[in-house]
């Protein structure tokens, strides 16, 4: 079928624009993806960040409360169930989002990691209820027989501690799966814009080929 010269023109020139939008599409696509990756990225990192401070302020409120009851009196208990209240409040925070030193938390997601955060967060209410007793033993001198309050509280703090490291683990395994995904978007992206560049770029040598062939070399030649 013949077309004409106009016809031609319009035609690689609607092509041009079609390719330019699907460029524009997959650049759009490609910075997207990017900035979401990076904001759950940035939300995940924020939420290791508190869960190991959370891990933190647990084994310094055991060590200061084991040290209270081997008798340095330089240590006051209270401070110990302070750190373990924060512990379980900063978990709170974690699960259902909130503010943390004028920060803002938004809640995780992730229904196994919530679950070991409630674990942790039990675990640290009954640590927080059991040191009370072993402390009020020690201050009345009196244990009773058949007590296994200490073993009960080693085991609550071992549970807590376990399971703060679990779900800072999977957090931290949500980043790198995220960083792998932006990656793998990312040369898919770049893959798609130099296809689309190279169309382009053909297409538009082609149309100056006809351009030339066409018209300009016409009108070149009556000039002469």
């Amino acid at each position: 079928m013949y077309l004409s010269i106009k016809a031609k023109i319009f035609i690689g020139i609607s092509i041009l624009i079609v390719c330019s939008l699907i460029l524009f599409r997959v650049m759009n696509s490609g910075i997207d993806s990017t900035y979401e990756s990076a904001s759950k990225a940035r939300h995940f990192t924020e939420h290791g960040s508190v869960m190991h401070e959370i891990e933190y302020l647990t084994a310094e409120g055991h060590l200061w409360f084991e040290e209270r009851m081997s008798g340095d009196t330089t240590n006051d208990v209270n401070e110990c169930y302070k750190r373990w209240e924060n512990s379980i409040k900063n978990c709170e925070i974690l699960t259902n989002g909130g503010e943390i030193k004028n920060r803002k938390i938004t809640a995780i997601e992730n229904p196994e990691v919530k679950s070991k955060l409630l674990a942790a967060s039990e675990a640290l209410k009954e640590l927080v209820r059991l040191g009370k007793l072993r402390f009020a033993a020690l201050s009345s001198k009196v244990k009773a027989i058949g007590d296994d309050s200490d073993q009960k509280f080693d085991a609550k703090y071992e549970i807590a501690i376990e399971a703060l490291d679990e779900a800072e683990g999977m957090q931290q395994k949500a980043i790198t799966d995220i960083t792998a995904a932006a990656a793998t978007k990312y040369d898919e992206s770049h893959s798609q814009a130099v296809i689309t560049l190279i169309v382009i770029s053909v297409i538009g040598v082609l149309l100056m080929i006809q351009l030339y062939f066409s018209v300009l070399r016409p009108i070149s030649q009556l000039a002469k």
